[in-house]
């Protein structure tokens, strides 16, 4: 028995052996690797950067609605012939209104003329009363000024505005050098100023005696004060101002 074991093993062990020998001559030889060189077309891909500006145009946002303007008030200025001035005859009485109430000349008194182009105020009076039309109410301070020559302010009065017509304001002058100078004739440069000192109206204006006296000798005027003329040498018959005489020997009429 375990000899038939021991040549069965035996025997087995052949048969695997000559089995494992046959799949070996059966399988096909390996091949050697064989390195296949690959052509392959690859299209270049070109990348291109595109700088591309963009314009941002802003889109206006709506304008606000403009706000309601508010009214300011005119600027004050002289009216088209807003300028009037008148006098009264000496020893008027203080009685008499100087300015009616809707701003006109009273009856009594004597309006200024244009004379070559400029007022023209007759002087040797009681009083004088200069009034102003604007365009607007006046509502602030302003003032009549009188200059001399040398552009002095030798008067300067306040104008008030006349009740009845607001656009309108008057000052009374009764300064000597305004309603009797003394010169037979003379011109100031009269202005309304407001109290900025900003001049709203200005025009020369005459003073003018309404009278003319006889002349002197030579033909000078006699002075305006005294209505002297100059002095002549002794007189004898053979002067040529022989007989002649001075026109005012007792000073200028009243």
């Amino acid at each position: 028995m375990s000899i038939l074991k021991k040549s069965s093993i035996g025997y087995t062990i052949l048969i695997l052996t000559m089995l494992a020998v046959s799949m070996t001559a059966c399988s096909p030889a390996p091949t050697a690797a064989t390195e296949i060189e690959v052509t392959r077309i690859v299209q270049e891909t070109v990348i291109v950067t595109e700088i591309v500006q963009v314009i941002v145009t802003a889109t206006p946002e709506p304008a606000p609605p403009e706000p309601t303007p508010t009214a300011t008030p005119d600027k004050l200025t002289l009216a088209a012939d807003g300028f009037n001035a008148w006098c009264l005859p000496r020893n008027t009485s203080s009685l008499v209104e100087r300015i009616n109430a809707d701003g006109s000349i009273p009856e009594t008194a004597k309006s200024y003329a244009v004379v070559d182009g400029i007022p023209e105020i007759t002087t040797q009076v009681s009083d004088c009363t200069f009034a102003f039309t604007f365009n607007t109410p006046v509502k602030e301070d302003l003032e009549l000024q009188f200059l001399d020559k040398n552009g002095f302010a030798f008067q300067t009065s306040p104008l008030t505005a006349l009740e009845s017509t607001l656009n309108m304001a008057y000052s009374i002058e009764t300064h000597q050098y305004i309603i009797n100078p003394p010169f037979w004739q003379i011109t100031y440069d009269v202005q309304v100023v407001n109290t900025g000192g900003e001049v709203l109206w200005t025009s020369p204006v005459s003073f003018r005696r309404g009278w003319v006296p006889q002349k002197c000798y030579y033909g000078e005027w006699p002075d305006p004060v005294t209505c002297k003329c100059p002095n002549l040498p002794e007189s004898h018959p053979e002067n040529p101002w022989w007989g002649w005489f001075p026109p005012y020997p007792d000073g200028c009429p009243q």
